[in-house]
């Protein structure tokens, strides 16, 4: 329901004879806390069959027709051209990034460097540290950080285990990921008899401090191998395999959080301590590769039109997400492109794709799914415009549940 304010604001933008505002313009100068507002977006497009478009750049706020915008954007519908479906979804090929080659020197090194992916979550970043350790022959190790994290589940702990042959209960000390990724390629006297572990340390910047300590000592380096002291096993000195590796993942670089920019991918808003980013060698940024992103469509879906269409859907979005105030926080990844693109490949139909796979994921301002508003609206907006359909009015007209 809109206020007076929000319905005084869409009658001077209905009755009104410009389709061009600066934001200082008389006629709407005093609605400004308005202009964002999904519901009067909502209330022009299905009420008066008009999109307003805000361009924080340039300042200026803009009317367009629903009937003139698409056919602006030449979108073909599906009832005169029918979309093909693949019927089943296939793994689709991973493009490296361009630092590829950059990456794999510092990891295959001698000097043992520790590097650092850093990127919005969704970019790639863990396929890419999984696809290198199998390129480098090397065995893949993941631990996930989280700020409840204690040390057995990072370097190990004590634990009681029962002896079979006694059945006495005895006190030993079980191995945490770290260590294990230490040892791999060893044998019991420290030989390395196999293939060395790259341990890939994720979501980084919010390890706890008291875990942190561990591992600053982790990886300081003054040869080929890395050496941790483990006080919980009577100070037993672990020395790696030599070829035993680090690597950190991050949505941020562990600085804090520097600006929305930051805060809407991530949770790690602490600053890390700086004596552990001191131990970082390179530092790579990863991001959401338009042109791998197409090449992915193209593969799993094989309809050009389809293909174009999803792209302009996904242009559209992070248009919207990057203007100012920055009312919308959820990303369009990657992994968003790769998941309308298997749906599409199982149903066939890019609508249920967007609607099952990304839009019923999104915030709103209600809790009533019938209602249009939050980010669904500004998401349903572009549908329209892009693929001429009314995605959420589809799905919730005939919606038997009641909220």
């Amino acid at each position: 329901m809109l206020t007076k304010e929000e319905k005084k604001f869409v009658e001077v933008l209905v009755s009104s004879s410009n389709v061009s505002f600066n934001f200082d313009d008389p006629l709407i100068v005093e609605f400004q806390e308005h202009f964002q507002k999904s519901k009067i977006r909502f209330e022009l497009l299905t009420k008066h069959d008009l999109i307003m478009d805000i361009d924080n750049v340039n300042n200026k706020l803009s009317i367009y027709s629903i009937k003139d915008k698409v056919k602006d954007s030449i979108v073909i519908s599906e009832s005169v051209v029918k979309e093909e479906p693949n019927m089943k979804t296939k793994k689709h090929t991973y493009h490296m990034p361009k630092e590829h080659d950059l990456i794999k020197k510092c990891v295959s090194d001698n000097s043992s460097l520790i590097t650092c992916l850093v990127g919005p979550t969704g970019s790639g970043k863990t396929s890419y540290a999984k696809l290198l350790a199998d390129e480098l022959n090397m065995v893949y190790y993941h631990i996930t950080c989280r700020r409840d994290m204690d040390s057995a589940s990072f370097f190990g702990d004590k634990t009681v285990d029962i002896d079979e042959k006694t059945n006495q209960n005895y006190i030993k000390f079980l191995e945490g990921p770290v260590v294990k990724a230490m040892q791999c390629g060893l044998d019991e006297n420290g030989n390395e008899i196999g293939n060395p572990a790259l341990l890939v340390i994720d979501e980084f910047p919010i390890i706890p401090s008291w875990l942190g300590v561990g591992l600053n000592n982790l990886m300081d380096n003054f040869d080929s191998k890395r050496h941790l002291m483990i006080d919980a096993d009577g100070g037993r000195m672990i020395n790696s395999h030599s070829g035993f590796r680090i690597m950190l993942l991050g949505n941020t670089i562990g600085r804090g959080l520097t600006g929305f920019g930051d805060s809407v991918y991530t949770a790690q808003g602490d600053a890390l301590d700086i004596s552990t980013l001191d131990r970082i060698d390179a530092i790579f940024q990863f991001g959401y590769n338009r042109k791998a992103e197409e090449l992915i469509l193209k593969e799993k879906i094989k309809n050009d039109r389809v293909v174009k269409n999803i792209l302009k859907f996904r242009d559209a979005i992070r248009q919207h997400r990057n203007r100012e105030p920055h009312t919308m926080q959820t990303p369009f990844s990657t992994r968003c492109i790769v998941t309308i693109a298997n749906l599409y490949s199982i149903w066939g139909n890019t609508e249920d794709a967007l609607w099952y796979g990304v839009m019923n994921r999104l915030p709103r301002e209600s809790s009533n799914p019938k209602e249009l508003s939050g980010e669904v609206a500004v998401y349903n907006e572009t549908a329209i415009v892009v693929f001429g359909k009314d995605i959420h009015g589809e799905k919730t007209k005939d919606n038997e549940y009641d909220f």
